[in-house]
């Protein structure tokens, strides 16, 4: 694309200047708001052909990474991005989220449901007011759409806490695997709404869903969660799972039952097991993690990086990073996410997923560059 686009302007400016462009030729170059309304306009070439005519210097690269979102050029914006930040070595924030913005914009117009509502969803929780997502959102929420369809959309505009979606988000009925992928993903929203979506599954009579909710509750903070874990007398598997969450809530109690379990587990419910052991102080729990970053499992790599990271940064970042050229296709977008929930958003890796590739890794990109960002706003101490 990038190519093509200049050899398409070469042509154009050996041929002649485009009418609109006219009276510039010569005299003061255009203005950076002339620019980017020729943009708006939908006169692409006109607008970069403006731009190029521009004096070099940092006023023209920001105005390039701005006129890159909004023509949808953005792996032009990146190279651009950098060009200024000597390839993600000093992150600029603002542009970055500007050119996060400019892909997720691309996502208003996709057909595919999920990954308009996880890109769209991302961007509005950089920028509320984002028009082509909060749009595109908005016409999802309609009730001639699907029941998921609305649901993806008033679960994203709840989570970037747009009103009146809470409350809708509160009253819809969704499917179980709906109220699970809610509650695990939508972390934007506080943790008795998280708690409040999956509660009704707690006493489901399918112990495969019970195991699911207290695991994705584990990872929900607030007493309000730890006293309905606490009220839960469930037994076989499911309360193995119940005694990990009970010990990353703090349950000074379990943990003993978690330690002699320990050598048992496997998968996510040992990540969980030795986080909590970890998170508690004790070193066998800080051991297990790091073992299972060598696991042969993808998806097992990627969990065990992001339990890791508050204890040690520096070894998950890398697993994720690295991961991210070396991980299944299937897991990448998992990988994506868990950059931006362990801060990596702003790593070179990442944000040039935001141009090419699979929809869900762009996406993923998106979601983390917008977690990255929104987690580093967040005052100290608050968990998601």
């Amino acid at each position: 694309m990038i190519g093509r686009l200049a050899i398409g302007l070469i042509a154009l400016a050996s041929v002649g200047v485009p009418a609109i462009d006219q009276g510039r030729t010569e005299g003061t170059p255009a203005s950076a708001n002339q620019i980017m309304d020729l943009a708006r306009r939908g006169d692409v070439e006109g607008a970069w052909i403006l731009w190029s005519r521009l004096a070099g210097g940092p006023d023209k690269q920001q105005l390039g990474m701005r006129l890159a979102a909004e023509t949808r050029l953005i792996a032009r914006g990146l190279e651009i991005y950098d060009e200024v930040t000597v390839e993600g070595q000093k992150p600029d924030r603002a542009a970055l989220a500007t050119l996060a913005l400019g892909a997720a914009a691309e996502f208003a117009e996709s057909s595919d449901v999920e990954m308009k509502a996880s890109a769209c969803g991302a961007a509005l929780l950089l920028e509320p007011a984002h028009q082509p997502c909060r749009r595109a959102l908005e016409a999802m929420t309609d009730a001639k759409r699907g029941a998921d369809e609305q649901a993806f959309a008033i679960g994203a505009l709840a989570n970037a806490r747009i009103a009146p979606y809470p409350e809708r988000l509160a009253k819809l009925t969704l499917r179980p695997n709906l109220r699970l992928r809610f509650a695990q993903t939508l972390t934007g929203l506080p943790p008795a709404e998280r708690l409040a979506l999956v509660r009704p599954l707690l006493g489901d009579p399918d112990q495969a869903v019970q195991y699911q909710t207290i695991l994705i509750l584990s990872d929900v903070p607030g007493a309000e969660v730890s006293s309905a874990l606490k009220g839960l007398q469930p037994a076989g598997p499911v309360r193995m799972a119940l005694t990990v969450a009970l010990a990353r809530h703090g349950d000074a109690a379990s943990r003993p039952a978690v330690r002699e379990m320990l050598s048992n587990l496997d998968g996510y419910l040992k990540i969980q097991a030795g986080r909590a052991l970890a998170e508690a102080g004790d070193a066998r729990g800080r051991d297990v993690l790091q073992a299972m970053l060598g696991s042969p499992v993808d998806i097992d790599r990627v969990y065990a990086a992001e339990a890791l990271a508050p204890i040690n940064p520096t070894a998950a970042r890398r697993a994720i990073l690295d991961g991210l050229a070396t991980l299944s296709a299937a897991v990448q977008p998992a990988a994506l996410h868990v950059a931006g929930r362990i801060g990596a958003g702003l790593e070179r890796p990442v944000y040039r997923r935001l141009a090419g590739g699979a929809p869900a890794d762009r996406a993923g990109a998106v979601m983390a560059v917008a977690e990255t960002l929104r987690t580093a706003a967040r005052p100290p101490g608050l968990r998601p």
